[in-house]
């Protein structure tokens, strides 16, 4: 079997003499091997260095799976489309790009992926440069012995599965303080919940229009981008969606809600931009801004003007216009809302749902249904917006409700999925 080669600048390396090594992968396209069917191994990427690339394998000894690339950018392409790699060995002399500026690329991009890093005996600036610039994992002379480089990825793989555990308890860790959040603003202000859903869908839209890297962020940001409204009242939140006008004390309720949700989010590691685009929501469009297209501008700029346009759009919507006429009218005001993005609301409106609901009494309410209606109090008030997956506090609360008499008659669940 012959290792995975990527660019055609490079032959593929045939493993010679004896047995075929069982660290070969699935050739491109193809199907997975009987050896990786059994055990997923880790991929290792050797980019811009075909001399260890062709002695590799026969050392490796099935734990762990080889790909190559023979350019930087062939490579970045590569992991963009999906492909995941534990480890990525990378010479320092590459036909396309430096070797440090790929591998900067990489932890940008791919930070638990680990880095080694290929150079000439007498390279101590690269060296310097990689450990601070690119932080990279092993620094390794040409030439290479085979089993010293099968030795250093070892370690790396080693490395790897102790960042990745970390990463992972990080990401749970993050999921479970966005799902806190989420349920305190559903329990505390059910309105403002429902327009973050519905600024977050319209966002999604826009970004993927836009062509938009990394857009998780942009929808996050739109889904808590009412998140300071737990400290505003319920139904000044409602009179604010809805287009009425508001007291001057609750005009300033909520024009400070955006820097009360954006402290929120701050506090959790690693949503820096998020709570800056958050924190902006409100920011009058600049015309200077327009000099590039959204891609190519500041992400925490280009979510912060999503967001504008997103609220303008809803707002727009639930006073009474169509969402044709909603757009138009953002359309007619340049210096407000910027003209590249509210571009990307051309286009035919996404097509209602068609959402099928069954009545079911309090009592029968589980974890991860869908309202397909608004729960309303006695008094009218919204208690759960509508379309909202219900959570343990929100079941909970459903029941205290009833209990005291706050609620009657059934609970309208959506039964399509």
């Amino acid at each position: 079997m012959a290792v995975r080669n990527v660019d055609s600048q490079w032959p593929a390396c045939d493993a010679q003499g004896g047995e075929a090594p069982a660290c070969t992968v699935r050739a491109e396209g193809g199907a997975t091997s009987p050896q990786a069917a059994e055990k997923v191994q880790p991929r290792v990427l050797i980019v811009a260095a075909p001399d260890v690339a062709c002695d590799l394998p026969r050392s490796a000894g099935g734990q762990f799976a080889i790909e190559t690339a023979a350019t930087g950018q062939g490579a970045l392409a590569m992991m963009a489309s999906g492909a995941e790699y534990a480890v990525v060995v990378a010479g320092y002399g590459m036909p396309d790009m430096d070797g440090l500026e790929f591998l900067s690329a990489l932890r940008a991009h791919w930070p638990v992926t680990v880095r080694v890093l290929l150079t000439g005996s007498g390279d101590v600036d690269v060296a310097i440069a990689a450990v601070n610039r690119s932080h990279v994992f092993r620094i390794l002379t040409r030439p290479v012995e085979c089993g010293l480089l099968h030795r250093a990825i070892q370690e790396c793989l080693g490395r790897h599965r102790r960042v990745a555990a970390e990463h992972k308890f990080m990401e749970d860790a993050l999921g479970g303080s966005l799902s806190i959040l989420s349920d305190v603003l559903s329990l505390v202000n059910p309105s403002a919940a429902r327009r973050g859903q519905r600024v977050r869908d319209q966002v999604r839209r826009m970004a993927r229009r836009l062509g938009l890297p990394r857009a998780w962020r942009y929808a996050l940001a739109a889904e808590f981008s009412q998140l300071g409204c737990i400290a505003v009242a319920s139904d000044t939140v409602e009179k604010a969606c809805s287009g009425e006008p508001l007291g001057p004390e609750e005009q300033a309720a909520m024009d400070a809600h955006p820097g009360v949700g954006s402290r929120l989010i701050a506090s959790i590691p690693r949503l820096d931009a998020v709570a800056q685009m958050v924190a902006g929501q409100r920011r009058t469009f600049r015309a200077s801004e327009t000099a590039e297209e959204p891609r190519a501008r500041d992400p925490v700029v280009v979510g912060a003007q999503l967001l504008r346009v997103a609220h303008g759009l809803d707002l727009l919507i639930h006073s009474g216009r169509t969402r044709e006429e909603a757009v138009e009218e953002l359309r007619r005001r340049p210096e407000e809302y910027d003209p590249a993005i509210v571009a990307a609301l051309d286009g035919p409106a996404p097509e209602p749902e068609a959402e099928e609901a069954e009545g079911m009494v309090v009592s029968e309410l589980a974890v991860g249904m869908v309202l397909a209606e608004d729960v309303r109090d006695i008094d009218g008030l919204i208690v759960v917006a509508r379309g909202q997956e219900l959570t343990p506090p929100l079941v909970a609360r459903l029941r205290r409700l009833e209990r005291v008499g706050w609620l009657e008659g059934a609970i309208p669940i959506r039964t399509s999925l």
